[in-house]
Parts: structure tokens; sequence; C-alpha cells
């Protein structure tokens, strides 16, 4: 985000919503105590461009945010180089491919 040069105030208001965030792990009868993660978004938050936003009423805050996750995530998009390597992206899923004869080649 900055090297796309987004104003400052964007760029912490995004660190704070991805900064000292915890989790749990919650399946059949189990479940784990809260742990720090490192990574990843927020279910429900709206950096994750739902498509069904009833919630947000207002289209240029759901157009905001929408722009906001495509600037944000833009660097992983401009990941692949050359014609062997590819990247796919769709809202929040993104595939980086690389073509190669073996394993090696393609790491």
């Amino acid at each position: 985000m900055r090297k796309r040069r987004l104003p400052l105030e964007i760029v912490r208001y995004t660190e704070r919503l991805l900064t000292d965030r915890k989790t749990k792990l919650w399946f059949n009868d189990y479940e784990s105590k809260w742990f720090t993660i490192k990574n990843g978004i927020g279910q429900g938050n709206p950096l994750l461009m739902i498509h069904n936003n009833s919630h947000l009423t207002n289209i240029a805050t759901l157009l905001s945010l929408t722009v906001l996750y495509v600037i944000y995530s833009s660097d992983l998009v401009d990941a692949a180089k050359g014609k062997k390597e590819l990247t796919l992206a769709f809202v929040d899923d993104m595939a980086l491919i690389a073509i190669g004869k073996t394993f090696d080649e393609t790491h």
C-alpha cells in the first residue's frame, strides 16, 4: 500500500485491522484456547469484499472497501514474472502457477 502511495491514514487503518489478532479452533466437541495469528483477514471483515453485503447499505462504503482490498492485495497479483508464471485472483483467493519440467524448476 505504501509502494502504491496510499495516504498514511489508510495504511495505518489497514495495519490496525490486521495486527494483534487472535483465533481459536472449534470443531466436533473440541474447542481450543485463543491463540495469536500472524496473517490472514478475519471472517466477516469488510476487506474480504463479500458480495452479499446487505448490511452495508451505503454503496460508497462498499466501493471504498472493495478498492482498498484490491490495492492491499495487488502486490500478490504482481508476483508472477515471465512467461512461465501466472497469478490468478478472484476476490480473496489467489494462486500462483509456475510451469517447469522439474519440481526444482518451478520453485
